[in-house]
């Protein structure tokens, strides 16, 4: 896949991306990412609210290669295909003005804009929290839809360097360390779990390692729950602590002081806890809704929690970090591009050389009728180790392909 970097498109030149001309009939390739953005610093918060509704009236937030992000600064739609949908839709807004004050960000430039939208690097205030929440609420109302899935992995992408970038802001430290020992001090906070108290730590993954390793640091008791009781065991055994599974877990819950979740997924029997303990969830997405009568904290909680004891102590590094946090990301998801386009080609290639084995073989078989069965058998099998072997160093270079170019001579080569 080819990537753009954004282009000029009309009248006039915005900061960090092209305004847009209805006129304009360049296309890019089918799979590119764009964002269609209608920010503060272009467009009135009438206007900003005019394209949102705009673009939910006529169906295109909620399609599946569409997601629609609007905040009180920005309403941007982020699709996937060529830039001529976005132009179109411009074309539709264009009679009341709008159209003239609307960016468009394509392929490189608009995955950068969205990791950096994440990082908080496009927000009034360095590194904020709230933009990273609303990107979850975007990726949560997308999943319902069966959202493209590099949109979806585009987001979590996104959502992922939020975490990490934010975890290191505060300055000095560990910066692992930081989210296992807010959600440890908010526990402590809620008055049932102290130094030698009850820790229901449910997730055994890197965050609930984190937690049990803090926990252990202040002489909790520690019980670990798992989808797998060998990874819950494990941990437990070097934290001196008790492993059980989730449906266990769940039931023992009420007994505990304090229950940090940490899964990468939903924990069903988490919800139907008649009384827990207070509970910090450290899920992306939650993996529990909040509980109605008890103390609840969830990841964004967590975030705002970390921003307001431990404010960013240096905006010139919290920018440095982010920025290169961003493009080490971009270059990795342009990557993963890249390889989807080429494991396409291989499939197609493998498709065609099939086709073609097998019309030939039977052409042949047809003009041997006196062949036995055997016979037979093993001009089929010579054709498939001959096909397999001529298609070895196609299908390793395709599949060590890391720009596309591979992919792209491979199309053009075998007219696929």
């Amino acid at each position: 896949m080819t990537l753009t970097a954004g282009r000029r498109l009309a009248r006039r030149p915005a900061q960090g991306g092209r305004p847009v001309s209805p006129a304009h009939t360049d296309q890019v390739a089918k799979s590119t990412i764009w964002i269609l953005a209608a920010q503060a610093e272009a467009c009135s918060a009438q206007e900003r609210s005019q394209f949102a509704q705009a673009v939910t009236a006529l169906g295109e937030a909620h399609r599946a290669d569409r997601v629609l992000l609007a905040t009180c600064h920005r309403a941007e739609l982020l699709g996937i295909g060529p830039a001529s949908n976005a132009e179109a839709l411009v074309s539709i807004l264009a009679p009341g003005g709008l159209g003239s004050r609307l960016r468009l960000l394509t392929g490189g430039q608009a995955i950068r804009h969205t990791f950096r939208l994440a990082a908080g690097l496009e927000s009034a205030a360095l590194g904020e929290d709230q933009i990273l929440h609303q990107v979850r609420e975007s990726r949560e109302s997308a999943r319902g839809r069966q959202t493209d899935p590099v949109l979806a992995r585009l987001l979590e992408t996104a959502i992922g360097i939020g975490r990490r970038t934010r975890a290191v802001r505060s300055g000095g430290g560990r910066s692992d360390v930081g989210p296992a020992s807010t959600a440890l001090d908010w526990l402590e906070g809620q008055g049932t779990l102290r130094s030698g108290g009850r820790l229901l730590i449910v997730g055994s993954g890197a965050m609930g390692k984190l937690l049990a390793f803090e926990a252990r640091r202040r002489r909790m008791q520690i019980t670990v729950a798992s989808r797998q009781e060998s990874h819950a065991a494990a941990l437990a055994r070097i934290v001196s602590g008790r492993a059980v599974g989730l449906a266990e877990a769940a039931a023992i819950a009420p007994a505990h002081d304090g229950v940090a979740v940490a899964l990468r997924g939903p924990w069903p029997e988490g919800n139907a806890i008649p009384a827990p303990a207070p509970t910090v969830d450290l899920s992306s997405p939650p993996a529990i809704t909040a509980p109605t009568h008890t103390p609840y904290l969830d990841i964004d909680g967590l975030h705002r929690l970390s921003a307001a004891s431990h404010p960013t102590a240096d905006p010139l590094a919290y920018s440095i970090s982010a920025n290169q946090a961003v493009e080490q990301t971009a270059l990795e998801f342009e990557r993963w591009l890249s390889g989807r386009a080429s494991v396409a080609t291989l499939r197609s290639l493998r498709d065609s050389a099939e086709r073609r084995r097998k019309a030939e073989t039977q052409l042949l078989l047809r003009r041997l009728p006196d062949l036995q069965p055997r016979e037979r058998a093993l001009v089929e099998e010579f054709s498939q180790r001959l096909v397999s072997a001529l298609l070895h160093e196609p299908t390793s270079r395709l599949r060590d392909d890391a720009d596309g170019e591979t992919a792209a001579a491979a199309r053009r080569l075998f007219d696929l």
